[in-house]
């Protein structure tokens, strides 16, 4: 039985397995959005054009025939999954809500990685994390004033990053601004102050990891600002679950 311990956590393992089945599926996302787009095919090998689906969406991430690297690091995709949503379900999310935000997280988590290699956020992706978290979220049964906080955090928060946008396009690019709507929105669901809390942090980190090249006397790089607002939004959502 499920309303028993033994069967709650039986139950929470195979949601976390099924889950983490559809890493290969957010490799494959990965992959296409960060290999140079090529004459014939993205999910083609740059070095010997063969399909990369789906050994390459494994763990091991490489080209089946030349093992050249493919995608993200091994494993490093896997954990992220893992770890996020082993957060989720022990912060006490449970239902639509566990469904919403675990949803919401794979495609951050995509977003950080694709951010993390070639500095940018899709817009395509970005709107995948908000059709999925509002879809998810809207048979939760909350009242309208949860999704008007919910929105209006979003609103707000994009509407700042717009402005850091225009005052300094070299700071941050269109794709920053784009996604903070679905970490607005979902954060802003469970209280209008947890997102400019990631917001606050994901900054605080870009201004750490610029202070660590200057004194390293490493060059100056473009940091990947989309990649700390994924982090640091996934580990406020566990966060502010579990203070619920």
């Amino acid at each position: 039985m499920t309303g028993t311990p033994t069967g709650r956590h039986r139950a929470q393992l195979s949601y976390l397995g099924h889950l983490l089945a559809v890493t290969p599926l957010l490799r494959w996302l990965i992959i296409g959005y960060t290999i140079p787009a090529a004459p014939t095919d993205r999910h083609r090998c740059v070095r010997c054009a063969a399909r990369l689906w789906p050994d390459a969406c494994r763990p091991s991430a490489c080209c089946p025939d030349c093992r050249t690297p493919a995608g993200p690091p091994p494993y490093t995709v896997e954990i992220a999954a893992a770890a996020s949503i082993v957060m989720l379900i022990c912060s006490g999310a449970r239902g639509w809500e566990l469904a919403a935000y675990a949803s919401w997280s794979m495609f951050l988590i995509a977003l950080g990685f694709i951010d993390i290699a070639v500095r940018r956020l899709p817009h395509q992706l970005t709107a995948a994390a908000t059709l999925s978290l509002t879809a998810f979220l809207a048979p939760a049964g909350e009242t309208p004033s949860t999704w008007l906080e919910a929105v209006a955090a979003a609103v707000g928060l994009a509407a700042f990053h717009a402005l850091l946008h225009a005052a300094a396009s070299s700071g941050l690019g269109l794709g920053d601004v784009t996604i903070t709507i679905p970490v607005g929105l979902a954060l802003g669901w469970l209280d209008w102050r947890y997102p400019f809390a990631a917001a606050m942090l994901s900054h605080s980190a870009t201004l750490l990891a610029f202070a660590i090249q200057r004194t390293t006397g490493r060059q100056r790089q473009h940091q990947p600002f989309g990649t700390y607002l994924a982090t640091t939004s996934i580990l406020v959502a566990a966060v502010a679950h579990a203070a619920q």
